[in-house]
């Protein structure tokens, strides 16, 4: 269960750490490297980690027929809106911006 903290992302660092201590991951390569660099960039407070990481899990999950561990597949449902809130930030620093320009 990831701990919900808008301001603090590292309430899911716990859930990344359970994922790479698992079984589930242990023998697959890309799902490591995907959620080791996950959680390296969650540390660095990059303000976009969920939401690469989010990506990050469609693309593996194209790319391998869909198939991924209930674990992963789970994870990713609760991080799946991320990337849409970051876009929708980005929207709204652009249109505040054009608001600024226009007279």
């Amino acid at each position: 269960m990831i701990k919900k903290n808008k301001n603090d992302m590292n309430g899911y660092l716990e859930p990344i750490e359970q994922i790479l201590s698992s079984d589930v991951i242990k023998d697959n390569e890309k799902l490591r490297r995907v959620f080791l660099s996950a959680k390296e960039s969650i540390e660095k407070g990059e303000r976009d980690a969920l939401a690469r990481l989010s990506n990050d899990i469609s693309w593996y999950l194209v790319t391998n027929k869909y198939q991924a561990p209930k674990e992963i597949i789970d994870f990713a449902r609760q991080i799946a809106k991320e990337p849409s809130k970051e876009r929708g930030k980005l929207a709204f620093l652009q249109m505040l911006a054009l608001s600024l320009i226009k007279p």
